[in-house]
């Protein structure tokens, strides 16, 4: 699913950060963690793996896509269809609803059609995730761990092959991270998505198929 060949990235402008992945394999259908300490490259790898940055050289192959090939409209284009992105800031617009927020990835995109089998899709996430009842209000009106779940429905709406998740929990009581978390394994698991989260919580690390360490790639070295 996830190939990294030679690749090497560093800032514009910065030689204080260089991140340097000789290889990184990543299969279908994976749940992967990521972990080290802050300023380790964590949300530069998975930056690099959606084609929001772009590698100083090397290749980076995402579902068959050589994402360093791409020019940037393909690459967003790539990233809307194909990627479900989900932010530790939750990122909901609050001037639309829960469910048009649920759906920004089609408004983003322009060219997909909402039928009848996408306004199924949209309530079964919403009762899957306990937002039956919410789907008309702004996110003002709602708690963190509501928030957290509609960002997590907008990730999934597109029934992307790869979901990507930035510190999902970090926000959240242990009783919504567990609760995110869970949500994110399930649909993982049943639709063979392959999931990589940031993480700082070790407790959730038992639920993932491997965990990688980025600061073998950066040189830092730290607890997680």
């Amino acid at each position: 699913m996830i190939v990294f060949q030679d690749v090497r990235f560093r800032y514009p402008g910065s030689d204080a950060f260089a991140l340097d992945v000789p290889e990184l394999r990543i299969g279908e259908g994976e749940k992967i963690a990521l972990v080290g300490p802050s300023g380790s490259g964590k949300t530069t790898i998975v930056s690099l793996i959606a084609g929001i940055l772009s590698p100083e050289r090397g290749s980076i192959v995402v579902d068959d896509v050589a994402l360093e090939r791409a020019d940037d409209s393909a690459r967003r284009v790539f990233r809307l269809r194909r990627i479900g992105l989900v932010f530790q800031e939750f990122e909901l617009l609050e001037y639309l609803s829960a469910t048009e927020n649920i759906l920004l990835p089609y408004f983003l995109d322009g060219t997909m059609l909402l039928e009848d089998k996408t306004w199924v899709a949209v309530r079964e996430l919403a009762a899957r995730c306990g937002l039956s009842d919410k789907l008309d209000r702004l996110p003002a009106e709602l708690s963190q761990g509501e928030r957290q779940r509609v960002a997590i429905c907008r990730a999934l709406v597109m029934k992307p092959k790869l979901l990507i998740a930035d510190e999902p929990t970090a926000n959240l009581d242990s009783v919504n991270a567990a609760t995110a978390m869970d949500i994110l394994i399930e649909f993982s698991r049943r639709d063979k998505i392959t999931c990589i989260v940031i993480t700082h919580d070790k407790q959730l690390l038992p639920a993932f198929d491997r965990v990688i360490d980025v600061s073998r790639f950066s040189g830092l070295r730290g607890a997680p």
